[in-house]
This record gives C-alpha cells, sequence and structure tokens, in this order.
C-alpha cells in the first residue's frame, strides 16, 4: 500500500515532489503528485536511475485518498526498454476507523497481472509496546 511510501519520501531530502494538476483517474477527478528520486550527476548521467524511481500518485479530488500509484517497470535484460506500471485501490471502506481499500490490482502495460478483494479485516487491539522489544 502506498502510505509507508509516501510518509519515507516526505522525509527524504533526495526526493522531489512535485504537483502536476488535476486528471482523470478512472473517471474521478484526481491530484497528480508525482516523487522522484534524484541521483548525483556522477551516478547517474543520463538520468536513467532518477526516471526509475519516479512513482506518480492519483490522490482523489473528493475523499483525499491514493486511488493509483503509477511507475515503471522494465524486462530483466534491458533498462533502455519501459512499461507503465499501477497499482490500483479501489472501493475505499472504513473498518475499525481506518480507510481500507477492498480491491487492489496490479497492472503493467494497461493488463492486469493480479487483483485482490479484502473481505474482511482485523486490526489487533491487544498489542502493547513490549510485543517488538528485541530479547
Amino acid at each position: 500500500l502506498p502510505y509507508p511510501s509516501i510518509a519515507a519520501a516526505l522525509g527524504d531530502s533526495s526526493v522531489t515532489i512535485t504537483y502536476l494538476g488535476l486528471v482523470d483517474a478512472g473517471g474521478r477527478p484526481a491530484h497528480r503528485v508525482r516523487v522522484t528520486r534524484t541521483f548525483a550527476k556522477e551516478s547517474d548521467p543520463d538520468g536513467i536511475l532518477s526516471m526509475l524511481s519516479r512513482t506518480d500518485y492519483f490522490i482523489d479530488a473528493q475523499t483525499y485518498l491514493v486511488v493509483r500509484t503509477e511507475d515503471l517497470t522494465h524486462p530483466l535484460e534491458s533498462l533502455s526498454e519501459s512499461y507503465s506500471h499501477s497499482i490500483e485501490l479501489d472501493r475505499y471502506t472504513a473498518m475499525n476507523g481506518i480507510a481500507v481499500p477492498t480491491v487492489v490490482r496490479e497492472k503493467v502495460a494497461g493488463q492486469t497481472t493480479w487483483e485482490f478483494r479484502l473481505s474482511s479485516i482485523e486490526f489487533n487491539p491487544n498489542l502493547q509496546d513490549s510485543d517488538f522489544t528485541i530479547q
């Protein structure tokens, strides 16, 4: 899910965040925000690493929930041949007060590669900080 990567980007000084405007995201208006990691010129002279690290987030204009992420993927044999890669998050529902997408699908070059449908989720309310101490 995209929220941990968004939080990491907000705290990373090597990342550039750019607002690309309001766009149509599957029939609903969404804010398109691009996150790109910047590399030193000597390690990325052609900007290929920066291009491959770029992720676009589509944020629903009414709910402010992420409805899609887009980046690039490529075959193992070639970094110069790229395909669009997206994760779609759909049918959000509130579960224990948290907005959770109940449908998530991955697409590569526009073709669905997998999809899952969440029917229920439970949070463990009995966890304590001490449950996470290293022993």
